[in-house]
Protein backbone atom coordinates (compact mmCIF):
# COMPACT_ATOMS: atom_id res chain seq x y z
CA UNK A 1 0.00 0.00 0.00
CA UNK A 2 1.16 3.21 -1.10
CA UNK A 3 2.15 5.03 2.36
CA UNK A 4 1.18 8.67 1.58
CA UNK A 5 -2.22 7.71 0.32
CA UNK A 6 -2.78 5.11 2.82
CA UNK A 7 -2.77 8.06 4.85
CA UNK A 8 -5.47 10.18 3.50
CA UNK A 9 -9.10 10.41 4.17
CA UNK A 10 -10.88 8.40 1.73
CA UNK A 11 -13.06 11.69 0.85
CA UNK A 12 -9.90 14.04 1.16
CA UNK A 13 -8.97 15.87 -2.38
CA UNK A 14 -5.70 14.66 -4.14
CA UNK A 15 -3.87 17.60 -4.79
CA UNK A 16 -1.83 18.15 -8.16
CA UNK A 17 -0.19 21.06 -8.86
CA UNK A 18 2.46 22.95 -11.11
CA UNK A 19 4.73 25.07 -9.31
CA UNK A 20 7.40 25.78 -12.13
CA UNK A 21 8.05 28.91 -13.71
CA UNK A 22 7.76 30.25 -17.40
CA UNK A 23 10.96 31.59 -17.36
CA UNK A 24 12.70 28.37 -16.04
CA UNK A 25 10.97 26.56 -19.11
CA UNK A 26 11.87 28.94 -21.77
CA UNK A 27 15.53 28.90 -21.09
CA UNK A 28 15.61 25.18 -21.49
CA UNK A 29 13.28 25.11 -24.40
CA UNK A 30 15.46 27.93 -26.26
CA UNK A 31 18.64 26.44 -25.23
CA UNK A 32 17.59 22.89 -26.91
CA UNK A 33 16.46 24.35 -30.08
CA UNK A 34 19.73 25.51 -30.47
CA UNK A 35 21.98 22.43 -29.67
CA UNK A 36 19.28 20.75 -31.86
CA UNK A 37 20.19 22.86 -34.72
CA UNK A 38 24.13 22.20 -33.96
CA UNK A 39 23.04 18.58 -33.90
CA UNK A 40 20.91 18.38 -36.76
CA UNK A 41 18.14 17.88 -34.51
CA UNK A 42 19.51 14.66 -32.83
CA UNK A 43 20.06 16.38 -30.07
CA UNK A 44 16.15 16.71 -29.48
CA UNK A 45 16.01 13.29 -27.36
CA UNK A 46 18.23 14.60 -24.38
CA UNK A 47 16.21 17.99 -24.85
CA UNK A 48 12.90 16.78 -24.29
CA UNK A 49 14.52 14.55 -21.25
CA UNK A 50 15.36 17.88 -19.55
CA UNK A 51 12.13 19.32 -20.45
CA UNK A 52 10.24 16.48 -18.79
CA UNK A 53 12.55 16.55 -15.95
CA UNK A 54 12.26 20.17 -15.05
CA UNK A 55 8.00 19.74 -14.97
CA UNK A 56 8.00 16.37 -13.17
CA UNK A 57 10.07 18.39 -10.54
CA UNK A 58 8.10 21.72 -10.53
CA UNK A 59 4.87 18.82 -10.12
CA UNK A 60 3.83 17.85 -6.79
CA UNK A 61 1.27 15.56 -5.52
CA UNK A 62 -0.02 15.67 -2.06
CA UNK A 63 3.06 18.41 -1.48
CA UNK A 64 5.91 15.89 -2.80
CA UNK A 65 7.95 16.73 -6.38
CA UNK A 66 7.40 14.21 -8.75
CA UNK A 67 10.60 12.67 -10.15
CA UNK A 68 11.65 11.59 -13.94
CA UNK A 69 14.47 8.72 -14.64
CA UNK A 70 14.15 8.98 -18.17
CA UNK A 71 17.21 9.63 -20.18
CA UNK A 72 17.88 10.79 -23.29
CA UNK A 73 19.90 7.51 -24.59
CA UNK A 74 16.76 5.70 -23.75
CA UNK A 75 14.80 7.45 -26.24
CA UNK A 76 17.35 7.55 -29.20
CA UNK A 77 17.69 3.73 -28.94
CA UNK A 78 13.88 3.21 -29.06
CA UNK A 79 14.02 5.67 -32.55
CA UNK A 80 16.70 3.56 -33.69
CA UNK A 81 14.63 0.53 -33.01
CA UNK A 82 11.44 1.99 -34.52
CA UNK A 83 12.88 3.25 -37.51
CA UNK A 84 15.08 -0.02 -38.36
CA UNK A 85 12.62 -3.22 -37.51
CA UNK A 86 9.02 -0.26 -38.36
CA UNK A 87 9.50 2.76 -40.69
CA UNK A 88 12.40 1.70 -42.71
CA UNK A 89 10.86 -2.22 -43.64
CA UNK A 90 7.83 -0.59 -44.71
CA UNK A 91 9.04 1.98 -47.09
CA UNK A 92 11.17 -0.93 -48.36
CA UNK A 93 8.00 -2.80 -49.04
CA UNK A 94 6.44 -0.35 -50.48
CA UNK A 95 9.01 0.69 -52.75
CA UNK A 96 9.60 -2.87 -54.06
CA UNK A 97 5.80 -2.84 -54.73
CA UNK A 98 5.64 -0.30 -57.07
CA UNK A 99 9.15 -0.65 -58.74
CA UNK A 100 8.09 -4.18 -59.84
CA UNK A 101 4.35 -3.91 -60.37
CA UNK A 102 3.95 -0.26 -60.88
CA UNK A 103 2.44 2.84 -59.49
CA UNK A 104 -1.16 2.10 -61.08
CA UNK A 105 -0.78 -1.99 -60.45
CA UNK A 106 -3.31 -3.41 -58.30
CA UNK A 107 -1.03 -5.22 -55.72
CA UNK A 108 0.69 -1.85 -55.54
CA UNK A 109 -2.39 -0.25 -54.63
CA UNK A 110 -3.44 -3.39 -52.15
CA UNK A 111 -0.14 -3.06 -50.66
CA UNK A 112 -0.14 1.51 -50.29
CA UNK A 113 -3.50 0.65 -48.82
CA UNK A 114 -2.08 -2.14 -46.02
CA UNK A 115 0.62 0.43 -45.57
CA UNK A 116 -1.75 3.37 -44.49
CA UNK A 117 -3.74 1.00 -42.28
CA UNK A 118 -0.72 -0.61 -40.69
CA UNK A 119 0.62 2.93 -39.77
CA UNK A 120 -2.30 3.88 -38.65
CA UNK A 121 -2.42 1.08 -36.20
CA UNK A 122 0.79 1.49 -35.38
CA UNK A 123 0.49 5.17 -34.21
CA UNK A 124 -2.22 3.72 -31.55
CA UNK A 125 0.28 1.37 -30.47
CA UNK A 126 3.34 4.05 -30.12
CA UNK A 127 0.51 6.19 -28.23
CA UNK A 128 0.28 3.93 -26.11
CA UNK A 129 3.34 2.80 -25.31
CA UNK A 130 4.84 6.23 -24.96
CA UNK A 131 2.59 6.76 -22.31
CA UNK A 132 3.85 3.62 -20.51
CA UNK A 133 7.51 4.35 -20.89
CA UNK A 134 6.85 8.22 -19.06
CA UNK A 135 4.55 6.54 -16.40
CA UNK A 136 7.36 3.57 -15.71
CA UNK A 137 9.79 7.01 -15.67
CA UNK A 138 7.92 8.72 -13.46
CA UNK A 139 8.49 8.69 -9.55
CA UNK A 140 6.95 9.64 -6.37
CA UNK A 141 7.69 9.38 -2.78
CA UNK A 142 10.09 6.14 -3.69
CA UNK A 143 7.38 4.62 -5.54
CA UNK A 144 7.52 4.15 -9.52
CA UNK A 145 3.88 4.02 -11.48
CA UNK A 146 3.22 2.10 -14.76
CA UNK A 147 0.36 0.92 -17.01
CA UNK A 148 -0.90 -2.92 -16.97
CA UNK A 149 -2.71 -2.62 -20.42
CA UNK A 150 -2.06 -3.51 -23.82
CA UNK A 151 -0.65 -1.89 -26.77
CA UNK A 152 -2.67 -3.54 -29.29
CA UNK A 153 -5.62 -3.90 -27.59
CA UNK A 154 -5.29 0.30 -27.13
CA UNK A 155 -4.65 0.19 -31.00
CA UNK A 156 -7.42 -1.74 -32.10
CA UNK A 157 -10.54 0.26 -29.94
CA UNK A 158 -8.28 3.94 -31.65
CA UNK A 159 -8.82 2.68 -35.18
CA UNK A 160 -12.39 1.94 -34.32
CA UNK A 161 -13.21 4.85 -33.69
CA UNK A 162 -11.69 6.48 -35.92
CA UNK A 163 -13.54 4.31 -38.68
CA UNK A 164 -16.82 5.67 -36.84
CA UNK A 165 -15.25 9.21 -36.39
CA UNK A 166 -15.38 9.20 -40.65
CA UNK A 167 -19.36 7.57 -40.67
CA UNK A 168 -20.16 10.26 -38.55
CA UNK A 169 -18.88 12.96 -39.82
CA UNK A 170 -16.68 13.52 -36.48
CA UNK A 171 -19.62 13.85 -33.87
CA UNK A 172 -18.37 10.77 -32.43
CA UNK A 173 -14.56 11.82 -31.67
CA UNK A 174 -15.85 13.26 -27.89
CA UNK A 175 -16.82 10.09 -27.41
CA UNK A 176 -13.64 8.85 -28.43
CA UNK A 177 -11.62 10.59 -26.67
CA UNK A 178 -13.97 9.85 -23.59
CA UNK A 179 -13.76 6.51 -24.29
CA UNK A 180 -9.56 6.30 -24.25
CA UNK A 181 -8.84 8.27 -21.73
CA UNK A 182 -11.26 6.01 -19.40
CA UNK A 183 -9.47 3.27 -20.46
CA UNK A 184 -5.79 4.66 -19.73
CA UNK A 185 -6.78 5.72 -16.82
CA UNK A 186 -7.91 2.77 -15.80
CA UNK A 187 -4.65 0.69 -16.41
CA UNK A 188 -2.63 3.52 -14.94
CA UNK A 189 -1.16 2.12 -11.74
CA UNK A 190 0.71 4.08 -8.58
CA UNK A 191 2.87 1.03 -6.91
CA UNK A 192 0.20 -1.26 -5.58
CA UNK A 193 -2.38 0.84 -6.35
CA UNK A 194 -4.74 1.31 -10.02
CA UNK A 195 -6.76 4.33 -10.58
CA UNK A 196 -10.60 4.18 -11.64
CA UNK A 197 -11.50 7.75 -13.74
CA UNK A 198 -15.48 8.89 -13.53
CA UNK A 199 -16.10 12.02 -15.78
CA UNK A 200 -18.77 13.49 -17.20
CA UNK A 201 -19.14 13.47 -21.43
CA UNK A 202 -21.78 16.39 -21.36
CA UNK A 203 -19.08 19.02 -20.80
CA UNK A 204 -17.03 17.97 -23.84
CA UNK A 205 -19.69 17.39 -25.86
CA UNK A 206 -21.03 20.93 -25.42
CA UNK A 207 -17.40 22.22 -26.84
CA UNK A 208 -17.22 20.58 -29.11
CA UNK A 209 -20.91 20.98 -30.38
CA UNK A 210 -20.28 24.83 -30.43
CA UNK A 211 -16.89 24.06 -32.78
CA UNK A 212 -18.39 21.78 -35.01
CA UNK A 213 -21.39 24.15 -35.74
CA UNK A 214 -19.43 26.99 -36.03
CA UNK A 215 -17.08 25.52 -38.00
CA UNK A 216 -20.30 24.26 -40.23
CA UNK A 217 -21.61 27.97 -40.91
CA UNK A 218 -18.44 29.63 -41.23
CA UNK A 219 -17.75 26.64 -44.39
CA UNK A 220 -21.22 27.37 -45.77
CA UNK A 221 -20.03 31.03 -45.72
CA UNK A 222 -17.01 30.51 -47.63
CA UNK A 223 -18.85 28.18 -49.97
CA UNK A 224 -21.85 30.73 -50.43
CA UNK A 225 -19.79 34.01 -51.28
CA UNK A 226 -17.14 31.91 -53.58
CA UNK A 227 -19.76 30.64 -55.56
CA UNK A 228 -20.93 34.57 -55.80
CA UNK A 229 -17.48 36.06 -56.63
CA UNK A 230 -15.99 33.50 -58.78
CA UNK A 231 -17.65 34.37 -61.89
CA UNK A 232 -16.92 37.98 -62.12
CA UNK A 233 -13.59 37.41 -60.49
CA UNK A 234 -11.98 34.56 -62.67
CA UNK A 235 -13.55 35.46 -65.74
CA UNK A 236 -12.29 39.53 -65.85
CA UNK A 237 -10.18 39.65 -62.77
CA UNK A 238 -6.49 40.22 -62.29
CA UNK A 239 -5.10 38.42 -58.98
CA UNK A 240 -5.12 41.41 -56.84
CA UNK A 241 -9.07 41.52 -57.65
CA UNK A 242 -9.03 38.09 -56.54
CA UNK A 243 -7.64 38.53 -52.94
CA UNK A 244 -9.58 42.05 -52.67
CA UNK A 245 -12.60 39.64 -53.34
CA UNK A 246 -11.71 37.11 -50.89
CA UNK A 247 -10.53 39.57 -47.82
CA UNK A 248 -14.00 39.82 -46.79
CA UNK A 249 -14.44 36.47 -47.10
CA UNK A 250 -11.30 35.54 -44.83
CA UNK A 251 -12.06 38.19 -42.65
CA UNK A 252 -16.02 37.01 -41.50
CA UNK A 253 -13.97 33.43 -40.63
CA UNK A 254 -11.50 34.40 -38.85
CA UNK A 255 -13.78 36.80 -36.30
CA UNK A 256 -16.57 33.91 -36.11
CA UNK A 257 -14.35 31.03 -35.90
CA UNK A 258 -12.19 33.69 -33.54
CA UNK A 259 -14.98 34.08 -31.14
CA UNK A 260 -16.91 30.57 -31.14
CA UNK A 261 -13.14 28.69 -30.24
CA UNK A 262 -12.84 31.42 -27.85
CA UNK A 263 -16.20 30.74 -26.22
CA UNK A 264 -15.03 26.88 -26.62
CA UNK A 265 -12.55 27.24 -24.58
CA UNK A 266 -13.50 28.93 -21.80
CA UNK A 267 -15.61 26.18 -20.19
CA UNK A 268 -12.38 23.44 -20.17
CA UNK A 269 -10.26 26.07 -19.04
CA UNK A 270 -12.83 26.57 -15.98
CA UNK A 271 -13.04 22.55 -15.49
CA UNK A 272 -9.03 22.46 -15.52
CA UNK A 273 -8.66 25.47 -13.14
CA UNK A 274 -11.09 23.50 -10.71
CA UNK A 275 -9.51 20.58 -10.37
CA UNK A 276 -8.34 21.45 -6.84
CA UNK A 277 -12.00 21.81 -5.57
CA UNK A 278 -12.44 18.51 -3.39
CA UNK A 279 -15.48 17.70 -5.35
CA UNK A 280 -14.11 17.90 -8.82
CA UNK A 281 -11.40 15.50 -8.63
CA UNK A 282 -13.07 12.61 -10.50
CA UNK A 283 -10.21 10.20 -10.74
CA UNK A 284 -9.61 8.12 -7.74
CA UNK A 285 -7.30 5.37 -6.38
CA UNK A 286 -8.58 2.44 -5.75
CA UNK A 287 -6.65 -0.87 -4.34
CA UNK A 288 -5.10 -2.41 -6.85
Amino acid sequence: MVDGLAQTPACAPLRLEQRGRAGGLTLIVLLNALLNIVSLSFYRFWGRTKVRRYIWHNTYFMDEPLEYTGTGGELFKGFLVVFFLVIAPIFVVNGVAQFYFGPESMVFMVVNAATFVGIFFLIGVAVYRARRYRLSRTVWRGIRSGMNGSSVQYAWRMMLHQFLNVITLGWSYPWMRYRLFIRVMNETALGDKTFCCEVSLAPLYRTFALIWTSMAIALCVIAGLSWQLAPEIFNKGSWQEVQFGFMPVALIVVVYLGGAIGAAFYRPVKLITSLRAPRSLACRSKRG
